[in-house]
């Protein structure tokens, strides 16, 4: 169970039990538990073993800094160029947002509530991908798209005969 997994790992507090235990989906569950899921050696692990770590946090902490500039300062052998120490910082920061259980929680009900997902025939690509027909000028909301319309849509993309946005509604 999770509990034990945790109990295990020796991060197990009283205020995390209390959590899990609150925990009214299974969705909430899986958020909790991510950041202890064991895993295998990421993107972001290597990208830390390489000394972005500290590029991430400078970041995420002055947003009046331009990324490009502050990256110049991470290359080294192991870091080709400005853009791999750019690419090795957002994979940092993307696993530390989705580790982040309040964060996600409260994206999934921003999403579920306000975004929605467009697809478009990529310019000459009509004739090729006419089996994606439906979905050369498709708006559905988020919350909205089955399984299976998401799957094909992904498939169009793909196959490079669709591009997807995600919109976000502003009001």
């Amino acid at each position: 169970t999770i509990v034990s997994s945790i109990r295990e790992q020796g991060k197990l507090t009283e205020e995390l039990e209390a959590k899990i235990a609150a925990a009214a989906t299974k969705a909430e569950l899986e958020d909790i538990y991510l950041p202890y899921k064991p895993k295998r050696r990421t993107k972001a692990e290597i990208a830390r073993e390489r000394g972005l770590g500290p590029l991430a946090e400078a970041i995420l902490a002055d947003r009046s800094k331009i990324p490009a500039e502050l990256a110049l300062a991470y290359v080294t052998e192991e870091v080709a160029d400005a853009k791999a120490a750019l690419e090795g910082a957002r994979d940092i920061l993307s696993e530390q947002f989705a580790e982040n259980a309040d964060l996600v929680g409260k994206l999934r009900a921003y999403m579920k509530e306000r975004a929605f997902l467009r697809a478009k025939v990529v310019d000459g690509k009509q004739e090729a991908g006419a089996k994606f027909s439906d979905y050369f000028d498709h708006v559905e909301r988020w919350s909205g798209v089955p399984s299976h319309r998401a799957l094909a849509m992904l498939r169009g993309r793909n196959e490079e005969v669709l591009s997807l946005d995600i919109e976000v509604d502003a009001d």
